[in-house]
């Protein structure tokens, strides 16, 4: 194990100067660095890293963020398949992502989605540290599958890992030369033989059924550089002889696998950093504004919350003040909006004119964000001589795609288009929400104080009526409903 000591010193330094960080949170860091083996180096999931180091949840993000940006750490996005864990492509920007994926063992394509496909781990830098997994082509095919191919923490209800049960049920793990051929015996049960090179999309699966009158045939299995996983004719229980046969111009690191008749149960990913949330990450917009989807279609986000503000009156302001001090009243409105956004785990998406779109993940943050921006407001005017700021809002969650809109990584659909719709319906120091927030968890009790009036209204682009809740200021609402 050889360190670049004037470049960790380096970097960590950089790294330090970047925020206040809380007591020890970078020793943590460089102690990680320099003791743990190559594997714990491999993809680190920050909020994994927070639980084991003792450290925030958002500070351990924000750490391997700015850790990845000074060239510490690169970044993985990881497409990982939600049925077998295997990661089917590893990509170090945003921009590479498809909009659907295919994943060769589970035979299926599958649409990709941010909230719980795209998994956002950090491996060391090599030029920080080495490690095996930088070179992955020099694996051996068990450490290749059993260690770097396949998510090591996915497992099923009674905890066992994906990996465990793939050691256990494999008959083999071998490397074949280009143009050379490898014999394996197998001798499996009722269900499903896989013989797979998920590197080069190359394979064959065979149903196994009840015995037989004589003995299987052999049987010769050519690999060939994407031609996917392929059916072979039924056979039957018993001892099977498989020749695979390497016909491509490199080697292929091959596994064969039992698979049980019955459809395996549903994989559990814990603790995962999505897609979805890094987006949701402020420190991820400010650091990384070069990142954007590059795929026409968009990729999917099935649940998110956006909120928007808008300042009343805001044209009249700038007609009673100078353009000068206006344009600063709303700059400082912006920063003063932009602290409560980040105390509540959301991010800015983006300002327009006056107004802000922001993104949360669940409903009862951007609730919270929007009663700590009213507050905000009404702190920041009691310093000017009237009130000039009056701030309305509006909250709505659903399904939408991320898109790159003005070269900026935006959010584009008919859930957007209502969120800002239900915006324009607030009054003043109002939060208008739909009925999808105000059923979310914890929001009618983060409301409790509020006078929340239920109406219903015909919004552009929509062909039924939207139910709306109406919360009003606090001096109007003298009991929850």
């Amino acid at each position: 194990m050889k360190i670049n000591e004037p470049f960790l010193e380096e970097g960590l330094g950089r790294l330090e100067k970047t925020r206040a960080w809380s007591p020890r949170v970078i020793s943590k860091l460089e102690a990680h660095i320099r003791a743990a083996d190559d594997e714990a180096l491999l993809r680190i999931n920050p909020i994994r890293f927070a639980l084991e180091k003792d450290i925030g949840e958002q500070e351990s993000i924000d750490l391997f963020l700015h850790a990845s940006f000074g060239g510490l750490f690169s970044t993985d996005w990881s497409l990982t398949c939600p049925t077998c864990a295997e990661v089917v492509e590893s990509f170090k920007t945003l921009r590479n992502i498809h909009a659907s994926f295919g994943c060769n063992l589970c035979r299926t394509t599958l649409e990709t989605t941010l909230d719980e496909m795209i998994h956002v781990s950090f491996t060391v830098s090599p030029r920080v540290r080495e490690i095996a997994y930088h070179y992955p082509e020099l694996l051996s095919a068990a450490e290749y599958y059993l260690k770097y191919r396949f998510d090591q923490r996915a497992h099923y209800a009674d905890g066992t890992r994906f990996v465990q049960r793939l050691r256990r049920d494999a008959y083999f793990f071998e490397t074949v030369p280009a143009g050379r051929t490898a014999t394996f015996v197998v001798d499996p049960s009722p269900g499903w033989l896989i013989i797979a090179d998920l590197e080069n999309d190359a394979g064959c699966f065979f149903e196994v059924r009840g015995p037989a009158e004589r003995a299987n045939a052999p049987v010769r299995l050519e690999l060939h550089k994407g031609a996917r996983l392929t059916e072979g004719a039924p056979r039957a229980v018993g001892k099977l002889g498989i020749e695979v046969a390497n016909m491509m111009a490199e080697p292929s690191r091959v596994f064969g696998i039992w698979e049980p008749p019955e459809s395996v149960p549903p994989l559990q990913f814990d603790h995962v950093l999505t897609g979805k949330r890094i987006l949701t990450t402020q420190t991820f917009r400010e650091l990384f504004r070069n990142e954007v989807v590059s795929t026409t279609e968009g990729i999917a986000v099935r649940d998110i919350t956006i909120l928007f503000t808008d300042l009343k009156g805001s044209t009249a302001l700038y007609d009673r003040i100078d353009d000068l001090q206006a344009f600063n009243l709303v700059r400082q409105h912006f920063d003063s909006l932009g602290k409560v956004i980040l105390a509540n785990n959301g991010a800015i998406v983006k300002t327009i004119g006056d107004a802000i779109m922001a993104s949360f993940l669940s409903p009862l943050d951007a609730i919270r964000a929007g009663l700590g921006m009213l507050d905000e407001i009404e702190q920041f005017s009691r310093n000017l001589a009237r009130r000039e700021l009056v701030l309305k809002i509006g909250i709505h969650r659903g399904a939408t795609i991320a898109v790159t809109l003005n070269e900026r990584l935006d959010y584009f659909g008919q859930m957007v288009n209502v969120a800002s719709r239900i915006q324009g319906l607030a009054d003043a120091d109002q939060i208008c929400v739909t009925q999808e927030i105000y059923d979310a968890e914890g929001v009618r009790e983060a409301l409790r104080d509020r006078a929340v009036l239920q109406e219903s209204s015909n919004l552009k682009g929509v062909s039924e009526a939207t139910v709306v809740y109406r919360v009003k200021p606090r001096e109007m609402a003298p009991a929850a409903p």
